[in-house]
């Protein structure tokens, strides 16, 4: 690569982070600490994610956003910047996000781990309406009943984003119970499942908050029921087929 070439590799880059960051400070308010980003505790170099942490925004009560949210850096990032600005990024482009009631450690640590998997050998994109294990407690070494999460379009939050190449999914990440989903993997298609969990959740003031300590609503009298009338209103509202569940 020329002088001049990186050069423009180096501009194009910085020109996109400064983008996705605008994005970010509309939706979320300012970082904290400003100007900074939470990385992680290994090289990034160990598993190819340049410029790549995790953005941490305080609550915003004058927006109603009143969560903590954690929000990937980099992970949409295109090989060539230069290349994508001049003709367009073709790739899907995402980044992850999770909200938590306290300011913590475990959602950035969390995210990483995800972008760790996605840049790595078996890797693959993360869309709205899947489901993903964690292989354990939500929190490593607590006896939280959290131990999957589903992945959906914030309802508090434009979850589309414009950047120089293109458009990017902000794929927002909500701890759930094994109860809670697994009426959702034995149907035909597992998405609508996880849409009417979705619903539930928002029902019950959960949200797309991830709250380690919360109860599992399976546990509560009528939840079967009221899941499968959600269902039954997703599937009155569906008009084409929906995502089936992925799990990495």
């Amino acid at each position: 690569m020329s002088d001049e070439d990186d050069r423009e590799h180096q501009e194009a880059f910085v020109f996109y982070c400064e983008q996705r960051a605008k994005e970010y400070r509309r939706r979320f308010g300012t970082e904290e600490p400003k100007g900074q980003i939470l990385l992680p505790p290994t090289d990034l170099s160990l598993f190819a994610w340049p410029g790549g942490g995790v953005y941490q925004f305080p609550p915003r009560r004058s927006r109603k956003l009143r969560h903590w949210h954690y929000v990937t850096e980099a992970i949409s990032q295109p090989r060539d910047p230069a290349a994508a600005i001049k003709d367009g990024h073709p790739g899907y482009a995402f980044e992850l996000v999770m909200s938590t009631a306290e300011r913590c450690n475990w959602a950035p640590n969390v995210l990483m781990n995800l972008a760790r998997y996605f840049f790595g050998p078996k890797g693959r994109p993360f869309y709205h309406y899947q489901c993903i294990p964690c292989n354990g407690p939500l929190v490593l070494g607590s006896e939280t009943k959290l131990t999957y999460l589903l992945s959906v379009p914030s309802r508090e939050y434009d979850p589309v984003i414009r950047l120089p190449g293109g458009e990017c999914s902000l794929v927002h990440l909500v701890g759930v119970a094994e109860e809670e989903i697994k009426p959702a993997f034995d149907l035909e298609k597992p998405g609508e499942g996880i849409k009417a969990l979705y619903r539930v959740l928002y029902n019950h003031g959960v949200g797309c908050c991830s709250l380690p300590e919360r109860p599992s609503l399976a546990e509560a009298p009528g939840f079967v029921e009221e899941w499968q009338a959600e269902l039954a209103a997703v599937r009155a509202g569906n008009g084409g087929r929906s995502p089936d569940a992925v799990r990495p």
